[in-house]
């Protein structure tokens, strides 16, 4: 997530970019609908979230879908700058390396972290 982060910094500082933006020249239209699929970033932070209150299971299958929708995102909503086409083939490494991690952990149920699910510390009847 952060790759994608760096290469849209990185694509400010080539020549006459910010001011296609001040101008509202981005390439395409904004829509409601592309403010929507943007919500597709916000699939990597929440594995975060996930990895802490799933079961071992739910877990494993939420990287491996997380990982696979973003490299997909990232791919379709590429650039053909060479800044983009390196940090989303980073991207896409890093991604994979994280579905092949998930892949190979051992099958065991690993319960979530009660702390986690009761931050105040309050007893459970």
């Amino acid at each position: 997530m952060f790759l994608m982060a760096f290469a849209d910094i990185v694509k400010f500082v080539h020549p006459g970019a910010l001011e296609q933006i001040m101008a509202g020249e981005v390439g395409l239209e904004l829509t409601q609908g592309l403010l929507l699929l943007s919500g597709f970033l916000a699939i990597p932070i929440s594995v975060i979230f996930f990895f802490r209150v799933l079961q071992h299971r739910a877990n494993r299958w939420a990287n491996i879908i997380a990982a696979a929708s973003t490299v997909v995102f990232g791919i379709g909503a590429g650039s053909t700058m060479l800044s983009y086409i390196f940090f989303a083939t980073l991207e896409i490494v890093f991604l994979s390396l994280v579905v092949l991690y998930a892949r190979s952990l051992p099958k065991q149920e690993a319960s979530a972290d009660p702390r986690f699910l009761n931050p105040l510390g309050e007893e459970q009847s």
